[in-house]
């Protein structure tokens, strides 16, 4: 007795010390439930699946379970609604169950503003409605998911430069403006007359046609002496390409020219000029020295078309027949945009 009278103040010093300590909790209130709210993925939006079956659909498949069934294969990505119609949206995915054909099942989804997915599956005889449930959930979650990311935009690849020969095989019929100097040696049979000669000429192409305009200055010796030759000439020649850094030129060319004997006199011109008219063939051979310059070798056999009689220390001569040239020259090319010619209309 006296034992339990010497325990009691400490027992119940203790019990109103728990007492005091108690109230700090007991004032809380119960804590209750908190709801998991799915958080969407970082790759695609939070979806709202609106699911609906056809009334055949309806016969092979669990509705409910595959509710459910569905809600577990998207996980985060979204959530069933309640009903399989509502507003339209970007981050609504629809989702269309029917059968065509005997267990021929045919699931189409669509997420958003992207084209229908369609896929058809083949269900067994005798496959249960729940099994059949749970695998057209784990189709559909896919379909959704695929149709859910983002479209990465394709870049287009980046074009390789062009080869020098791709660029020249591109443009060579492109409108050009060329000019040409050429250095020529003439030799005229009939009076035994060899001439050096410097010449320039002026030419457009267009397309694979070259008209030109050409000017030229010869001197050399002949029967009569020393003789000089002054020339200019309009032509046109065709242009044949054997590679992008090689083609030939062929084409005809007339020429008006005064000559000089120094030696003797021209009959009937009362002095030692003359003039002459020619037909030259052009045969000429370019190679590419750079991306607008060419060097040329040609071989240009012509005809006299006027016979000048002149009497040399021997005998009497006249100025006519065929001649050769053959000449080296450079050419410069200045190649312009392609441009086409556009009817005017009413014409």
């Amino acid at each position: 007795m006296n034992t339990t009278a010497r325990t009691l103040p400490g027992s119940l010093l203790l019990g109103l010390a728990i007492l005091a300590a108690r109230p700090a909790h007991a004032t809380e209130p119960p804590s209750s439930p908190t709801e998991t709210v799915p958080s969407p993925r970082a790759n695609s939006p939070f979806l709202e699946v609106r699911l609906a079956l056809s009334d055949s659909a309806t016969t092979l498949l669990d509705h409910r379970r595959l509710r459910q069934y569905l809600t577990i294969e998207l996980e985060d990505d979204g959530h069933i609604a309640a009903r399989g119609n509502g507003p339209l949206g970007d981050h609504v995915a629809y989702v269309w169950i029917d059968v065509v054909e005997p267990r021929n099942l045919v699931l189409q989804t669509r997420v958003g503003r992207s084209p229908v997915a369609t896929r058809t599956y083949p269900l067994r005889e005798g496959l249960r409605a729940d099994v059949a449930s749970r695998l057209v959930a784990v189709a559909a979650s896919d379909m959704i998911r695929s149709q859910a990311q983002p479209q990465r935009p394709i870049q287009p690849n980046a074009p390789k430069p062009l080869t020098p020969e791709q660029v020249e095989a591109a443009t060579r019929d492109n409108p050009a403006l060329l000019l040409a100097a050429q250095a020529d040696l003439t030799w005229v049979p009939k009076v035994n007359a060899v001439l050096g000669s410097s010449s320039l000429e002026l030419a457009f192409r267009f397309h694979k046609v070259r008209p030109f305009l050409s000017g030229s200055w010869l001197a050399g010796t002949s029967d009569g002496g020393p003789m000089r030759w002054v020339s200019v000439g309009i032509g046109a020649d065709r242009t044949f390409w054997w590679s992008a850094n090689l083609h030939i030129n062929i084409g005809l060319q007339a020429e008006a020219a005064t000559v000089r004997m120094q030696d003797v006199a021209f009959a009937g011109e009362a002095g030692r000029d003359t003039w002459m008219a020619m037909a030259t063939m052009r045969f000429r051979t370019e190679w590419a020295l750079g991306r607008s310059t060419w060097l040329g070798v040609s071989i240009d056999p012509g005809m006299l078309l006027r016979s000048a009689v002149f009497d040399s220390p021997s005998a009497t001569q006249s100025l006519q027949g065929f001649y050769l040239g053959a000449g080296v020259s450079l050419q410069w090319e200045r190649r312009m945009k392609e441009f086409a010619i556009t009817p005017v209309a009413g014409l």
